[in-house]
């Protein structure tokens, strides 16, 4: 598989990935029953009467509730981040506020809210958008270096062996001894003349 096409499956499974998560984090079975909405009712009370959260009172569901939501809020981008890159964090990141903000606004109001539903719709902005923006915030700081990127990048590095040709090798050059080849016939010199015998 080459390049471009690794690229592109990394791309359709970050989007699945990014769907899915989205799709866990909303309600799947929304029924009049357990209270969820099942209807179109827009409606954003963000600067409606009341306390400014409502887990602060501490109620256990809605602190139960603005704690799942701080980690989904921080799940999704993570996660994006490591199939995805800095390309995954910015979409997963920005997919989780667009949806919280569709979801808050549009599909998140009972038929009769009560008093609290203001503090309601602040706990679920502030602890569903303000984690993921800080994430985003972070990373426009950093400029999209990440301390543990480089270390990946050199451990999918194959190093590369660069074969160095050696040095041509001139042929030897003898300076001329003086001695005799084979087939010369060495020159008798009175050193090793033999001196004829005088007796003879």
């Amino acid at each position: 598989m080459n390049a471009r096409a690794r690229r592109h499956s990394g791309g359709a499974f970050l989007a699945l990935w990014t769907g899915a998560a989205l799709s866990f984090a909303m309600p799947a079975r929304a029924n009049p029953s357990n209270g969820l909405p099942t209807e179109f009712r827009p409606s954003l009370p963000v600067f409606g009467p009341g306390p400014a959260v409502n887990f602060k009172s501490g109620d256990n569901q809605a602190l139960t509730n603005a704690s799942a939501h701080v980690a989904w809020a921080l799940a999704v981008p993570l996660v994006s981040e490591h199939f995805g890159g800095r390309k995954g964090l910015w979409i997963g990141g920005l997919s989780w506020i667009a949806v919280t903000v569709v979801q808050e606004s549009l599909f998140h109001a009972p038929a009769n809210p009560g008093p609290g539903y203001p503090a309601e719709v602040r706990s679920d902005l502030l602890t569903r958008i303000v984690p993921t923006a800080i994430l985003l915030m972070w990373d426009v700081a950093r400029g999209g270096h990440h301390p543990s990127s480089d270390a990946a990048e050199r451990m999918r590095e194959v190093p590369r062996v660069q074969s160095e040709r050696p040095p041509p090798v001139t042929p030897a050059q003898f300076a001329p001894a003086g001695c005799p080849t084979v087939g010369e016939a060495a020159p008798v010199t009175a050193s090793n003349a033999e001196s004829p015998d005088p007796e003879r």
